[in-house]
C-alpha cells in the first residue's frame, strides 16, 4: 500500500458507514443497536491513513512533525471550535444550572482534547445521563487527539531506524498489548477500557499494521471482492447485532476493525466495492467530521424538549438536520481551513495558531465561570437559589454514608434493613431522619433489582462489569449481619417490568440469609419520576407562580410509563402474601406531586431521586405505615400464640 499516494474514494465511503451508523445509533434506529463500532472503524482509518501519511513523507525525507500537526489543527480544530461555542450557546438557553454546569464542565475538557478522561471519570456511555451530556461524543477525538501526540514521532523513528518489517512487528507487539491490557481490565473497570487511550491502541494498530503489510492494494480480483464481502458481513454483523450489554471493547472490538481493515485492503473491489465509491456516499464521508460533531449535540437538544422516545419523523428530522449542517460546515468551516493553499486570504502557520489559541481560550474562559459558578444561575434569580442540584445530591450520598454504613444493629430496637439500588437509599435516609433512635434503627443493605437475574439463573443477560458487581453485592448480602437480624426487611429498587417478575427471587434470598424467623418483609413500589422537570419549575418559579401550581403541574408530567411497573410490583408482593407500600402515594394524589417544598425547596435532585428535604417530608409519610403493618403483625402472632397456649391447656 505504500506505492501510491492517489486519494482512495472507498475509505470516505467507509467514513460514511461509521458516521452513519453511529448517527443511526445515537437516533435510536432500529436495526443499528451495535452502530456505536462506528468509531473503531473510524480508529482504524486513522490509523491506516496517518501512519501511510508519515511514513510516505518519511522515506521522501519531506516529514517534519510541525508540519504534521499544522496540517491535524487545521483538519480538526476550527469545527470542534465552532460546535463546542454553538453547543453552550443553546445549552445555556435550554439547561438548568446545574445541567449547564457539567456541560460546561466537559467544554472545557473538549477544548484541552481531554473529554474521554472527563467522561471515563464521570463513566457511563450507555447509561440514561449521557442525553444531558452534549459533549459527550468528543471522548472520541480525545482518543485520537492523544493518538496523535505519541504516533507521529514513533512511526517516523522506526520507519527511519528500523524499516518496515520491524516496525510491523512492534506495531503487532503494542496492539497486542493494548488489547491485552483491555481484556484484564474490562471486567473491573469497562469504562476505563472504553474511553482510555490505551486500550483504544489495537484499533489504531489495525490500520497502521495493513500499511506496512500489505505491499499495495489488493491486485488480485478475486482476493480483492472475497475481501471486501467478508468486510460487508463482519461490519453488518457488528452494527446489527452488538447491543449495549455486548462484551466491549477489547476483543469485542476485533471484529468491526477486522471488517474495517478488509474494507480498506479490498475496497477497490469492482462489484463489492461499488457501493463504497457511489458519488453520495463519498461525499457524505467527505462531511463525515463535521456530521460526527453536530449530530449528537443535535439529539441531545432534540430529547430535551421532546422527550427521550424519538418517533420515526423525530428521527428523519435529525438526520435530515444533521446532514445538512454538517455539509455546510465541512463548505464554509473545514474546507477553508483544511486547504489554505486554495485560498489566498488564508491565515499563515503562525496566525492561524495565534486564532486557535485564542479561540480555545475563549470557549475555555467561558465554559469554566459557568461551571465554577454552578451554571449561571444568575439567569433564574433568586427561584435558582436551591436548584444546586449536585449539592443536593452530595448532600443526599453524605447522609447514606455517614448514617447507614454500619455493619450491624446496636442496642434493643426495631431493626430495619432497606434493601435495594439508588431508590433504596433514599428510602433509608427518608426513614433514619424521621425514626425514633431510642426504639428503632435502619440500615441499608444494597442489592440491585437486576441482580435478581443472576439468582434466576440469567446471568448471560447482564454485561460483565454489572454483573461483577451484582456478584459481589450478592456475596456482600450473604455475609450481612443486618440482614441475620433484621425486624423488618423493606425492599425498595427503581424497578422494572423483569425485575418486578423477578421480585419471589429476591424475597427468597432475603429469607434464606435471616436468622429472624419473626423477620417481616415489605415491599416498596416503583418510584415516579418527572424527566426533566426541573427546569420547568424554575421557569415557573420566576415567573411568579406558587409552590401548588408547580406540583400541579408536576403531576401532569410525571412519566406514567411507571405505573404499568408499579403494578407488577403490587400483584407480585400480593402473590407473595407480603405488604406493599405505595411509594407514589407517598409523593402524589390525585391532582399533585409534592415536587416542589416550602421556600422553594425541591424534593428532587435528578428526575427520580429524593433530596434530603424531600425524604424528610415523605420519609414521616411512609415509617407510620411501616409501625401500623408491624403492629398488626405482631398484634396477630400475639394473638395466635395465646391460642395456642390455651388449646395447650388441660381441661
Amino acid at each position: 500500500m505504500k506505492t501510491s499516494q492517489n486519494y482512495f474514494k472507498e475509505v470516505d465511503g467507509l467514513r460514511a458507514v461509521a458516521v452513519l451508523s453511529v448517527l443511526a445509533y445515537h437516533a435510536d434506529v432500529y436495526g443499528f443497536s451495535g452502530g456505536f463500532v462506528g468509531v473503531d472503524i473510524f480508529f482504524v482509518i486513522s490509523g491506516f491513513l496517518i501512519t501511510r501519511l508519515i511514513a510516505t513523507e518519511v522515506e521522501a525525507g519531506a516529514f517534519r512533525i510541525t508540519n504534521f500537526y499544522l496540517r491535524r489543527a487545521r483538519r480538526l480544530l476550527p469545527a470542534l471550535f465552532v460546535t463546542l461555542a454553538a453547543a453552550i450557546i443553546v445549552a445555556a438557553i435550554l439547561f438548568t444550572p446545574t445541567e449547564l454546569a457539567r456541560t460546561a464542565a466537559s467544554g472545557v475538557y473538549a477544548a484541552l482534547s481531554f473529554s474521554n478522561v472527563y467522561f471515563w471519570l464521570e463513566s457511563g456511555y450507555f447509561d440514561a445521563s449521557a442525553e444531558l451530556k452534549p459533549f459527550l461524543h468528543t471522548w472520541s477525538l480525545g482518543v485520537e487527539e492523544q493518538f496523535y501526540l505519541v504516533w507521529p514521532a514513533l512511526i517516523s523513528f522506526l520507519v527511519a531506524r528500523a524499516g518496515a518489517r520491524r516496525t510491523l512487528f512492534i506495531i503487532i507487539v503494542l496492539g497486542a498489548i493494548s488489547l491485552g491490557a483491555g481484556e484484564l481490565v474490562l471486567s473491573r473497570t469497562p469504562s476505563a477500557v472504553f474511553y482510555l487511550t490505551p486500550f483504544r491502541i489495537i484499533e489504531f494498530a489495525f490500520g497502521a499494521g495493513l500499511y506496512f503489510y500489505a505491499p499495495s492494494r489488493s491486485s488480485s480480483p478475486r482476493l480483492g471482492e472475497m475481501s471486501m464481502a467478508i468486510a460487508w458481513l463482519v461490519m453488518i454483523f457488528s452494527i446489527a447485532a452488538y447491543t449495549d450489554t455486548s462484551r466491549f471493547p477489547a476483543l469485542g472490538a476485533l471484529t468491526p476493525s477486522i471488517g474495517a481493515a478488509l474494507a480498506i485492503y479490498g475496497g477497490n473491489a469492482r462489484f463489492f466495492g461499488a457501493p463504497l465509491r457511489l458519488p453520495l456516499v463519498v461525499w457524505l464521508g467527505k462531511i463525515s467530521y463535521s456530521l460526527y460533531l453536530v449530530h449528537w449535540p443535535i439529539i441531545v437538544f432534540t430529547k430535551y424538549l421532546f422527550g427521550s422516545e424519538l418517533n420515526t419523523a423525530q428521527q428523519l428530522s435529525i438526520m435530515v438536520i444533521s446532514i445538512g449542517l454538517a455539509g455546510l460546515m465541512e463548505r464554509f468551516i473545514e474546507r477553508p481551513f483544511r486547504r489554505p493553499s486554495a485560498n489566498s486570504k488564508a491565515l499563515s502557520p503562525r496566525a492561524f495558531a495565534a486564532v486557535c489559541v485564542l479561540c480555545a481560550t475563549g470557549i475555555i474562559a467561558v465554559s469554566a465561570s459557568a461551571w465554577l459558578t454552578g451554571g449561571w444561575r444568575w439567569r433564574y434569580g433568586d427561584a435558582a437559589i436551591n436548584f444546586d442540584l449536585l449539592a443536593l445530591r452530595k448532600q443526599s450520598l453524605d447522609a447514606a454514608k455517614t448514617h447507614l454504613d454500619v455493619a450491624d444493629f446496636t442496642g434493643r430496637v426495631r431493626k430495619i434493613v432497606v434493601v435495594g439500588d439508588s431508590h433504596a437509599r433514599d428510602t433509608a435516609n427518608a426513614l433514619s431522619l424521621v425514626s425514633d433512635t431510642r426504639t428503632e434503627q435502619v440500615l441499608l443493605q444494597q442489592l440491585d433489582d437486576r441482580c435478581a437475574l443472576i439468582l434466576a439463573g440469567r446471568a448471560l443477560d447482564i454485561q460483565s462489569a454489572p454483573r461483577r458487581d451484582c456478584e459481589k453485592q450478592l456475596g456482600a448480602f450473604r455475609d450481612s449481619l443486618r440482614i441475620r437480624h433484621a425486624d423488618i426487611i423493606l425492599f425498595s429498587s427503581l424497578w422494572n417490568a423483569e425485575s418486578a417478575e423477578l421480585l419471589p427471587k429476591l424475597v427468597e434470598f432475603a429469607r434464606e440469609r435471616s436468622d429472624n424467623p419473626e423477620t417481616k418483609i415489605m415491599i416498596l413500589g416503583a418510584g415516579d419520576r418527572f424527566f426533566k422537570f426541573h427546569r420547568d419549575a424554575l421557569k415557573m418559579l420566576q415567573e411568579g407562580a406558587d409552590i401548588e401550581s408547580i406540583n400541579k403541574a408536576a403531576a401532569v408530567r410525571r412519566w406514567r410509563g411507571i405505573d404499568a411497573i408499579d403494578a407488577k410490583v403490587r400483584l407480585a408482593s400480593r402473590k407473595l402474601g407480603l405488604p406493599y407500600l405505595s411509594r407514589h402515594n407517598l409523593v402524589c394524589t390525585d391532582d399533585l406531586c409534592d415536587f416542589m417544598l416550602e421556600n422553594n425547596m425541591p424534593a428532587y435532585w435528578d428526575h427520580t431521586h429524593w433530596s434530603l428535604a424531600g425524604a424528610r417530608i415523605f420519609g414521616e409519610r411512609l415509617m407510620p405505615l411501616i409501625r401500623q403493618i408491624s403492629a398488626a403483625d405482631a398484634e396477630s402472632t400475639k394473638s395466635a400464640a395465646q391460642l395456642q397456649a390455651g388449646d395447650e391447656q388441660p381441661d
